[in-house]
């Protein structure tokens, strides 16, 4: 059998997940069906008669390779990858954490009842486990390969081309990004909107913090199996939130933090990782939305960090129904709580004018009638903020669902000569890429709907911890955008899956 992959892991733990992205590629075929080891002579003569089925439904199978999956075959791998030497075997492994939350939330009827105790899920994952270790400890071929479940999200393309390898499997970049289409679009989906109700996969990072009770919580802090999982996997306790991020970056000791006038000056520490922390204030509408802004500045003030906070028009639906004066009164109190602070613009002149009457999307807006009108108001803009003594240096473009289609705030250049003429540097259009040009990577931190994405790097660490910027090079710049006028600033994060 060595044209055979078996794949096991933890259950909820992304086993289902890589069959089917493996699966997906021309030369590998899927048992649909879990065959799991009882003894050795069943199991066998499972394989053998769910191959037999297979082969006569597909005419072509003599060259294909055939995949099954089993979470349960882990606690006996020592046995299967001695008995089945010219197989492959992949062993997905996942953040016990978000196993568990996986067992919690989901409806599944196999997961119910003790499934959803911490302490039974813990104690069922370290027995799986207990398979790898027995593997490791006996000196037997050298066929399984160990992957992160966290690897496959963040790093999707480079990680399946591994895998590949591994198997023997020529495989192309085309089919590569073939397999990620199919498999990355529906996931992504899943991961916003699937709930435990429709029982739908969602796998994603983090969602232990969220999801899960003090109690819990507190049994992750003691327990000695997470403890060895989280040094020999670099995992961590601690919940992926802005506060914990800012705190290993400074404790890090390798992080710049730039203030406003060093992104105008293009003043970046060559031996440092330079890090510009922007706040986009896109709501202002409840009392809750105003403690987000203030306690975030509040907490950026105890590390004596620099941060730069951009604010809509002050007549922004968004801000409705704040008073002029309660948003500008903010806009003092950021300054008065942190003397590190900056102001920006987040530019919106587009917006109004591109909506219809029921508050969707023109098409196909009159560009050449509308072009007088948005810059008006681009200028009445920065003239109403400074009639409160409010004045910007650089400025940031607002999406408000255009993307690249004309006119939006980042890419209509009459906006640019707008700015220019009130002496407002764009972040977007000439600050980031001539502070890109400067520094040795660029990638950016962003928030968007409670989930963080981060961009392209591979890297095993969260950014929640300290050794996630030790093993970043000297001069690396980061963009972390977070909007704390969303939810509360220290509001835990989703990692959001990375689709390339």
């Amino acid at each position: 059998m060595d044209h055979l992959i078996l794949i096991s892991g933890f259950p909820r733990g992304g086993t289902s997940f890589l069959r089917d992205c493996l699966a997906s590629h021309s030369k590998i075929t899927q048992i649909p069906v879990e065959i799991v080891y009882k003894d050795l002579d069943s199991f066998t003569i499972k394989l053998k008669e769910n191959i037999s089925i297979i082969s006569k439904e597909n005419k072509n199978l003599t060259d294909k390779f055939i995949v099954n999956k089993a979470p349960a075959n882990l606690r006996n791998l020592d046995i299967l990858s001695e008995n089945f030497k010219d197989a492959k075997f992949l062993v997905i492994l996942r953040d016990p954490k978000d196993v568990f939350t996986s067992h919690k939330e989901t409806i599944r009827p196999w997961l119910a009842g003790k499934n959803k105790d911490v302490k039974f899920v813990i104690n069922k994952l370290e027995k799986y486990y207990e398979g790898l270790l027995k593997y490791s400890q006996k000196e037997i071929n050298k066929n399984v390969y160990v992957l992160r479940y966290e690897d496959l999200h963040q790093n999707f393309s480079q990680t399946l081309k591994k895998i590949f390898e591994f198997c023997g499997i020529k495989t192309s970049d085309d089919e590569i990004q073939l397999i990620n289409k199919e498999n990355l679009m529906n996931f992504k989906l899943n991961e916003q909107y699937a709930t435990s109700e429709d029982g739908k996969r969602k796998g994603v990072i983090g969602e232990w913090a969220i999801k899960c009770n003090q109690d819990e919580k507190k049994y992750f802090e003691e327990n000695k199996f997470i403890k060895y999982f989280n040094n020999n996997y670099c995992y961590s306790n601690l919940e992926l939130n802005y506060p914990n991020i800012i705190e290993a970056m400074y404790n890090s000791n390798k992080v710049n933090f730039l203030s406003e006038n060093d992104l105008i000056n293009y003043n970046l520490d060559k031996k440092k990782i330079n890090v510009s922390l922007q706040h986009d204030i896109d709501f202002l509408n409840n009392d809750e939305c105003y403690k987000s802004v203030i306690g975030c500045s509040e907490f950026e003030n105890k590390y004596d960090i620099s941060a730069i906070y951009n604010f809509l028009p002050l007549d922004d639906r968004r801000y409705s129904p704040s008073s002029k004066k309660k948003i500008t009164d903010l806009i003092f109190q950021i300054k008065q709580s942190n003397k590190n602070s900056s102001v920006g613009l987040h530019m919106n002149c587009c917006e109004k004018f591109c909506l219809s009457e029921n508050g969707k999307l023109i098409d196909n807006p009159d560009i050449l009638n509308l072009e007088p009108k948005i810059l008006d108001y681009a200028q009445k803009i920065i003239d109403e903020y400074e009639g409160h003594k409010i004045n910007f240096l650089t400025s940031t473009a607002h999406g408000f669902g255009y993307k690249k289609k004309l006119p939006n705030n980042r890419d209509f250049k009459p906006i640019s000569k707008i700015l220019e003429k009130n002496k407002i540097i764009s972040f977007d259009n000439i600050l980031r890429p001539n502070l890109i040009k400067n520094s040795k990577i660029y990638f950016s931190l962003t928030d968007t709907g409670g989930f963080l994405k981060i961009g392209k790097l591979e890297n095993k660490f969260l950014p929640n911890d300290p050794r996630f910027y030790e093993c970043l090079k000297e001069n690396t710049l980061i963009r972390f955008l977070t909007h704390p006028g969303n939810y509360f600033y220290d509001k835990p994060y989703r990692v959001k899956m990375q689709i390339r």
